[in-house]
């Protein structure tokens, strides 16, 4: 888990600009990214639209919920 805020010059997540997370296996292979394309800048949470979709921002939207929670 990161946090967020003030908190991210040591290691966190930034929530002054869009996420952009790129995912590795521990051989160092691309695995997934999130915001790589770009993506909002959210209050809450960022989430695929279509899980198994492309990560663009067209399928990407803010969402009030928890990552992962669905309505």
């Amino acid at each position: 888990m990161l946090a967020c805020g003030a908190i991210a010059l040591l290691g966190g997540i930034a929530n002054d600009r869009p996420v952009e997370l790129v995912l590795a296996d521990p051989g160092g292979n691309l695995r997934a990214t999130l915001g790589a394309a770009g993506a909002p800048l959210c209050p809450a949470a960022l989430e695929k639209v279509e899980p198994a979709g492309p990560d663009a921002p067209e399928n990407l939207a803010c969402t009030e919920g928890s990552p992962g929670w669905l309505p």
